[in-house]
């Protein structure tokens, strides 16, 4: 897209008055610009330590119904694939094939 062409007004006081507000919409820009920066990375701070958290929760619920798995608890509340695959925790199904299996 092009950009916008403004006819300049014949008069000079409407000259100076178009001029002194160009720089004003410029230093605006400006400076909601940079206002947007720094939000932009304080939101992506806030996000990694949200996914962090939420990382860490799944974790623990991996652990912990890994443990009820091997203490031969029910397997009431287990965990999503996603939520293992998150975390990075591999073993969690062959815990609960061993579980059922020594049920059996």
């Amino acid at each position: 897209m092009s950009p916008r062409v403004i006819p300049i007004p014949l008069s000079g006081g409407d000259r100076k008055n178009l001029n002194k507000e160009l720089a004003r919409a410029r230093s605006a820009h400006a400076a909601l610009s940079q206002r947007a920066k720094i939000s932009r990375a304080q939101g992506e701070k806030m996000l990694r330590a949200a996914r962090e958290k939420l990382q860490e929760a799944a974790r623990l619920h991996c652990e912990a119904w890994n443990a009820i798995m091997f203490c031969g608890g029910p397997a009431v509340d287990s965990p999503t694939i996603a939520a293992r695959s998150t975390v990075a925790f591999p073993y969690s199904w062959f815990a609960a094939i061993v579980s059922t299996a020594a049920l059996r």
